[in-house]
């Protein structure tokens, strides 16, 4: 096969989550989780890099952070 492709390689753990889901307040990078299915609540975040539309949060950069959050993304 002929072509263009991108191959990414990481070595540590990471969460990739939509780009429009990041924002900023008060100079600090958040997502705002969504609990008991309506409740919003705003986490701090580090984002390790954007990648393709989506940012790519190393978990060990993000303890608050666990597989299965709902989170708010905006368009």
């Amino acid at each position: 096969v002929i072509g263009k492709s991108d191959v990414y390689i990481q070595d540590y753990s990471a969460y990739e989550i939509p780009k429009s889901a990041v924002y900023k307040e008060n100079e600090e990078t958040m997502i705002d989780t969504v609990t008991k299915g309506y409740f919003s609540e705003s986490l701090p975040v580090v984002v390790e890099k954007y990648n393709n539309g989506n940012a790519v949060l190393k978990a060990s950069d993000n303890p608050n952070l666990n597989s299965g959050m709902r989170i708010s993304i905006y368009p």
